[in-house]
């Protein structure tokens, strides 16, 4: 559904997510072998992704009385705001036990 609000197909708004889990474990990585043992820790993948998913859920609720009207580069915009907020999250358990 947000793909279609963007104006862009199912694959490249997967491909996009992908390149979100990307920046958020190189933002919470020091090295990029750690960068590497996050990207690979499906338990620290599933937690991201619940939690991607609720600021998905954030960007539809408020789009939804305007999801006709708003053009896909507002849209962009506004779901930037929202997925933005995911750098300020993290598991330190997950991460921790993916750096083992």
């Amino acid at each position: 559904m947000i793909h279609e609000i963007l104006g862009i197909s199912q694959n490249e708004y997967e491909l996009r997510q992908l390149d979100q889990w990307f920046k958020w474990c190189s933002f919470k990585a020091s090295t990029r072998i750690e960068c590497q043992k996050l990207m690979v820790c499906q338990p620290l993948f599933n937690w991201w992704q619940k939690q991607y998913s609720k600021f998905e859920q954030d960007f539809l609720e408020e789009i939804r009385p305007y999801q006709h009207q708003v053009s896909p580069e507002d849209a962009e915009r506004l779901l930037s705001y929202h997925l933005l907020k995911i750098h300020n999250y993290y598991s330190k358990p997950l991460i921790l036990k993916a750096l083992k």
